[in-house]
């Protein structure tokens, strides 16, 4: 899988130089990104799959992606309360998380 922070920082700059903010999805206290590479669906309804990087949090802020508090090497539920709203992760590499979220 090559260097994998190493391509990452690769592909932050990129995305940064070219002002493009789509395609990634940072949680800056929490130090999460996820970088999203298929998406279906309009806003009430659909899917994505996207790499779920879980930084070490910001002092006083703690994980909120799921795949990022329970480390384990898989895992699926619903967000919070909701009866639509799940995810599905499955981990790559050390912090490193395949996830995919539908609604």
């Amino acid at each position: 899988m090559g260097n994998l922070p190493s391509t990452v920082g690769r592909v932050q700059e990129f995305i940064q130089a070219g002002g493009v903010d789509e395609g990634t999805v940072g949680r800056r206290k929490s130090n999460e990104t996820l970088f999203l590479v298929y998406t279906w669906g309009i806003v009430p309804s659909g899917i994505s799959v996207g790499y779920l990087h879980c930084g070490q949090p910001n002092s006083g802020y703690q994980p909120t992606e799921p795949a990022c508090i329970e480390r384990k090497d898989s895992g699926s539920g619903m967000y919070g309360h909701s009866t639509s709203y799940g995810y599905r992760y499955k981990k790559i590499a050390e912090n490193w998380f395949i996830l995919k979220q539908s609604n």
